[in-house]
C-alpha cells in the first residue's frame, strides 16, 4: 500500500476535500485526509508567522486564497479532445478525485477494476499509457511554490514505475504542465494499480489525488494499418510482422495510416523505423508523423518516400513502438525501376547589368535558370522561389533553404534562436511558390507540386494541416499558395519541418523528381485557456475540431482524394465529417 511516513512530513488536510497536505518541519503524523475528515488549513511552516500567509508573500493572499486561484486538469493529446476536471478554482479536488481516497484506490485496484466508470476512481485503461496534466492560476508563480509532482504506486514492485516528464511552468502565461508516464512492464499485463499523485502547491500545501491504471502488454489487435499509393484506395496491412501482398509500383510514394480502433484511449508512439530488404534496390525515408506521436480514433500519417537505386524488388519493414505493446510491424513490397540521371544543379546566378545599369527580368530568368547541358539531369526544383506570402522573405531559392530557414530532419529536436519564428498569436503560414524555370525545346518547364507534409519535432504540443490543391501543375511564371494550419494543443516551441515533391508533369527530358525541405519554428500558447477581465477560467478550444479534419483534409488534397477517406472513415468513425462546420479561428 501507500506509505505516508516520510522523513520530515506532517501532511494535514487543507481543504474541505481532505486532500491537500501541510509540510511542516516537525513529526510524522497523517490527520484524516483519507478517512475524509475536513480540516482548517494548518499555519504552514512551523517557525511560527501568520499561518494563513502565503509563504514569501506579503500577507494580502492566503493559503486558501492561492487555492482557490488554480485549476488544474487531465487532458487528452489526441484529436478527440476529452478534458477532465481534477481542481477547480474555489471547489478543491472535484467528482471522482474527490471521492477516491487512498483506501478506495487500493480496494479498486485489488479488485482489478478493468472498465472506466467502473468504480469510484478514475482509471486510466490499457490503451492510456500517458497522462498529460495541465494547470492555470491567477496570482505570480513567485506566489507559489509549484514543484515537480511526485507520482507512486502502490505495489510497483509488481511492474509499474509511474514517473513525470515535461514539468515546466510559464510564469508569464501563468500555466503549467507534466506528463505522468505509468511505464508499465511486460509482467504488469492485465493488472490495475493504485497511483497517487502529489502535486507541492506553495511552500505548506501538496494537492495529492489518486487515479487506477490498468496495465496492457502484448500484441494489441486495436492498432490498425493501412497503406495507400499516390492515385490508389487503401488497404490493410497486418500488424505482426506478416509479409503483406501489397505490391507498391515504381514511381509512387505512399502513406501509411495508422490509428487505435477505439474511442476513448489514445497511446504514444516513438519514432517509427523503415528498413529495406536489400539497399542496393531501393531505401526509404519517413516524413509526416515521422517523430513519433498519439494514436487515437483519428489517423496519424506517415509519409513513406522510396529512394530507388536500380531496377528490381525489396521488402519495406515499419516498426512502430507503442509500449507497453509489442511493436506494431508491417511489411509490403516495393517495385523499382533503373535509376533517373544524375541531378546537376544548376550554377549560381550572376548579374549582368544592362544599358541602364540592371539586368532585364528576362535576362535574369535565364541567368539563374540555363538550359540544361547535354546528358545531365536537371533537378525539378532548381527553379524554384519559396516565398513568406505578403512579406517577401526568401524561403527558398537557387535549390536551397534561407538560413533562416535551413532545417534538416535528423536535427529536428534542436531549437534555436537562428530559424524564422512563427508567433503564438497567428495559427496559419502561407508560402508562395513561384516557377521560375525557361521553357527549352527538351522542357516545357511545367513543374507539378505532388504534395506537401509536415513533420514536426513536439506532435504533443503541435498539430499540422496542409491545404494545397491536389497536384498543383505550375507553368513558367506561375504561382501557387501553400498554406499549413497550425493548430496548437500545448504551450511551448516546436519546429516544423516542410517536405515538397516536385517533378515535371510531361515527359519532360533530362529533368528529374525531387524534394524540396525546409523548416521554421512555432511558438504555441495553451489554446484551452483564456482569461477575461482578469479572472482565470478554461475552456474547451474548437480548434481541435478543425484538426479533427485534417486527415479527412491531407487525403482528399494528397493522397488520391475519396477511396482513402471512405477508408479512414470506416475505421475511425465520422470524425471527419465534423470539419464542416468547424470554425476557422485559431488561438
Amino acid at each position: 500500500g501507500f506509505d505516508y511516513n516520510g522523513a520530515g512530513e506532517n501532511k494535514l488536510n487543507a481543504n474541505v476535500n481532505a486532500n491537500v497536505r501541510q509540510q511542516t518541519e516537525g513529526g510524522d503524523a497523517v490527520s484524516g485526509g483519507e478517512a475524509g475528515d475536513a480540516a482548517a488549513p494548518s499555519g504552514g511552516d512551523s517557525g511560527g508567522g501568520d499561518g494563513g500567509a502565503a509563504a514569501g508573500g506579503d500577507g494580502s493572499m492566503t493559503e486558501q486564497d492561492l487555492l482557490d486561484k488554480l485549476f488544474l486538469q487531465f487532458v487528452s493529446a489526441g484529436d478527440e479532445e476529452i478534458l477532465t476536471t481534477i481542481w477547480s478554482f474555489g471547489e478543491g479536488l472535484v467528482d471522482a478525485f474527490a471521492d477516491c481516497d487512498a483506501a478506495t484506490a487500493e480496494s479498486e485496484a485489488a479488485a482489478g477494476i478493468s472498465e472506466r466508470n467502473g468504480g469510484k476512481c478514475m482509471l486510466f485503461d490499457e490503451n492510456t499509457e500517458l497522462a498529460y496534466a495541465e494547470f492555470f492560476f491567477d496570482d505570480a508563480a513567485s506566489s507559489y511554490a509549484f514543484d515537480t509532482p511526485k507520482i507512486t504506486a502502490a505495489n510497483a514492485e509488481k511492474g509499474v514505475a509511474p514517473s513525470v516528464s515535461d514539468f515546466w511552468v510559464d510564469d508569464e502565461e501563468l500555466e503549467g504542465v507534466f506528463t505522468v508516464d505509468f511505464a508499465c512492464s511486460a509482467s504488469a499485463k492485465g493488472k490495475t494499480f493504485a497511483v497517487k499523485i502529489a502535486i507541492p502547491v506553495t511552500k505548506s500545501s501538496t494537492i495529492s489525488f489518486f487515479v487506477l491504471k490498468r496495465c496492457g502488454g502484448g500484441y494489441n489487435s486495436a492498432v490498425l494499418m493501412s497503406i495507400a499509393q499516390d492515385d490508389g484506395e487503401a488497404e490493410s496491412l497486418a500488424t505482426d510482422g506478416t509479409l503483406s501482398g501489397i505490391v507498391v509500383p515504381a514511381g509512387s510514394a505512399s502513406t501509411v495510416s495508422l490509428l487505435l480502433n477505439e474511442s476513448i484511449g489514445e497511446l504514444a508512439f516513438k519514432s517509427p523505423k523503415i528498413e529495406s530488404s536489400d539497399v542496393g534496390v531501393c531505401n526509404a525515408s519517413l516524413r509526416g508523423a515521422a517523430r513519433g506521436g498519439t494514436l487515437g480514433a483519428s489517423a496519424s500519417l506517415i509519409v513513406v518516400n522510396y529512394g530507388c537505386k536500380s531496377e528490381g524488388k525489396a521488402t519495406l519493414k515499419l516498426t512502430v513502438s507503442i509500449p507497453p505493446w509489442d511493436d506494431a510491424v508491417a511489411k509490403w513490397t516495393k517495385q523499382c525501376n533503373a535509376p533517373e540521371p544524375e541531378v546537376v544543379p544548376p550554377p549560381p546566378p550572376k548579374e549582368q547589368a544592362d544599358g541602364n545599369g540592371s539586368s532585364s527580368s528576362q535576362e535574369q530568368q535565364q541567368q539563374q535558370n540555363p538550359p540544361p547541358t547535354a546528358g545531365a539531369a536537371v533537378s525539378a526544383s532548381a527553379a524554384l522561389v519559396v516565398a513568406v506570402a505578403g512579406s517577401g522573405i526568401d524561403v527558398f531559392r537557387d535549390n536551397a533553404p534561407s538560413e533562416s530557414f535551413s532545417m534538416e530532419f535528423n536535427s529536428l529536436e534542436s531549437i534555436d534562436d537562428k530559424h524564422f519564428v512563427l508567433p503564438s498569436t497567428e495559427a496559419r503560414m502561407r508560402l508562395v511558390v513561384a516557377n521560375g524555370a525557361v521553357p527549352t525545346d527538351a522542357d516545357d518547364g511545367a513543374r507539378a507540386l505532388r504534395r506537401a507534409t509536415v513533420t514536426v519535432s513536439r506532435p504533443e504540443v503541435l498539430k499540422p494541416l496542409v491545404r494545397m490543391n491536389s497536384v498543383a501543375v505550375m507553368q513558367p511564371t506561375d504561382e501557387r499558395i501553400l498554406e499549413f494550419l497550425l493548430a496548437c494543443r500545448r504551450s511551448g516551441k516546436v519546429n516544423v519541418l516542410v517536405t515538397i515533391w516536385i517533378d515535371a508533369p510531361t515527359a519532360s527530358a533530362g529533368v528529374s523528381s525531387s524534394t524540396i525541405e525546409f523548416g521554421f519554428v512555432k511558438q504555441c500558447r495553451n489554446p484551452r485557456k483564456l482569461k477575461e477581465s482578469g479572472f482565470m477560467v478554461t475552456a474547451k478550444s474548437y480548434i481541435v475540431l478543425l484538426v479533427v479534419a485534417g486527415v479527412v483534409a491531407l487525403a482528399v488534397f494528397l493522397y488520391g482524394g475519396k477511396r482513402l477517406v471512405d477508408c479512414i472513415r470506416s475505421q475511425s468513425g465520422a470524425a471527419g465529417a465534423r470539419y464542416q462546420s468547424a470554425s476557422t479561428t485559431e488561438n
